[in-house]
């Protein structure tokens, strides 16, 4: 395992890794990555960035270890570990053929669990182009994290990450299209995440109820608030809203807590009951 700062001045390694990850086309010198860096054209490649959240107090051989469990637990060939300033860590797993799914989600189960870590996971790509595509994608997922800990994957937020580069744009966007339900608040929060299952989930409360542990009669009272705040139906612009409530959500601004019970109406039965 390879294992050096990106910021060392006199490294080959450092600069032709930021090179690479300068290089738009992702193309580069195929000969040299594969010599100094032992990157191969036909190689797949997944990165993982790895953060402490503020206050945690994760140093950076805490986030190496984090790495190296998971080239260790992927069977990457030829793992590379990045220290960038000693606030976060690059990791890349390399290998013939993409990790196992499996191999994936047991890293992400795994990984959600420790306190205080933040985890940006990219796409699985190939090639030179692809190690940098991979990494590009790890920090656009860990720049929805904000300031929250756990798991944050590249699939869950590639659509919206391409408005979010626009912080200004992006909160008028949210503002004028979600209305008052872009509130802040414990409740607002609870309520935007339940009309964003709503929708994600064809409008199936028994879905959105088994998701949430609730009622399918919770589920319909906070969609009917929801619905309020927004001052207008859902079928008016519901790709709008749907987008809205993702671009929240991938911005890490909603992580619902319980409601209160002065907030919810209360039910009997188990989740996803009648």
């Amino acid at each position: 395992m390879t294992i050096h700062d990106v910021n060392a001045r006199c490294s080959d390694r450092s600069r032709l890794l930021s090179q690479i990850l300068a290089d738009d086309d992702g193309d580069g010198d195929a000969h040299e990555a594969e010599r100094v860096l032992g990157l191969r054209q036909s190689d797949y490649h997944w990165a993982v960035v790895l953060r402490s959240a503020p206050g945690c107090g994760l140093a950076a051989e805490d986030l190496v270890r984090v790495a190296q469990t998971i080239n260790r637990e992927t069977g990457g060939a030829r793992p590379l570990v990045v220290v960038n300033r000693g606030r976060e860590v690059w990791t890349w797993t390399q290998g013939t053929r993409p990790p196992e799914p499996e191999a994936l989600a047991a890293v992400r189960t795994r990984l959600s669990a420790v306190d205080g870590l933040q985890v940006g996971a990219g796409p699985v790509a190939q090639g030179t182009a692809g190690f940098r595509r991979s990494l590009l994608g790890a920090q656009a997922a860990l720049h929805s994290a904000s300031t929250h800990t756990g798991w944050y994957a590249y699939e869950d937020v590639s659509v919206v990450s391409l408005l979010a580069k626009d912080d200004d744009r992006t909160r008028w966007f949210v503002a004028d299209v979600l209305g008052e339900l872009a509130s802040t608040g414990p409740w607002h929060a609870i309520l935007r995440e339940t009309l964003r299952l709503y929708l994600a989930m064809r409008r199936s409360r028994q879905q959105v109820a088994a998701a949430m542990y609730i009622n399918r009669n919770t589920v319909a009272y906070r969609v009917e608030k929801a619905t309020r705040l927004l001052g207008r139906a859902i079928d008016e612009d519901a790709f709008e809203v749907r987008l809205a409530l993702e671009i929240v959500r991938a911005r890490g601004q909603d992580r619902p807590s319980a409601p209160s019970p002065a907030d919810d109406i209360p039910f009997s039965g188990s989740p996803g009951a009648a």
